[in-house]
């Protein structure tokens, strides 16, 4: 049998007790790493092992290698692909961790011939309150904003 490490914060049916076990441990785990030296004042690395530095830094270039977005605000356009399309919606890939979906019943006629891996342009047009809801989006809108751009 395989004993639990900490078996101390576990409960009765196997539930990891987060706040005892939190409270046992020093603070100085709790915040962040001052010797890390971060581009945005908004990145925080709690890590105190020696290669924190190193595994920002390369988390960081990835992020500017790959043109990776790490926000996205409504109403802005984004350039991307297709990514699949059905009778119904289109999925955009505009770089960022969710694919933006477009309801190809509201698009301009134009539109509705999109492929998988078609250029396109997309404006965000769903307020993302919550993770949870698909990122909703128009190329009608986005091509005729990047038009006038």
């Amino acid at each position: 049998m395989i004993e639990k490490q900490n078996a101390d914060f576990f409960d009765k049916d196997g539930n990891f007790d987060w706040d005892g076990y939190e409270s046992t441990c020093p603070k100085i785990l709790r915040t962040p790493n001052p010797h890390i030296k971060v581009v945005k004042d908004k990145h925080k690395v709690y890590s105190r092992e020696p290669y924190a530095q190193e595994m920002y830094n390369k988390l960081i270039g990835h992020i500017e290698e790959n043109d990776i977005i790490t926000h996205i605000k409504y109403g802005s356009a984004y350039n991307g692909k297709v990514f699949a399309v059905t009778d119904m919606t289109a999925s955009i890939d505009i770089g960022y961790r969710q694919l933006v979906y477009v309801n190809l019943e509201k698009e301009d006629d134009e539109f509705k011939g999109m492929q998988t891996g078609d250029e396109v342009s997309v404006i965000i047009t769903s307020l993302m309150e919550d993770d949870r809801q698909p990122i909703m989006g128009s190329v009608s809108e986005g091509t005729k904003q990047a038009t006038f751009q």
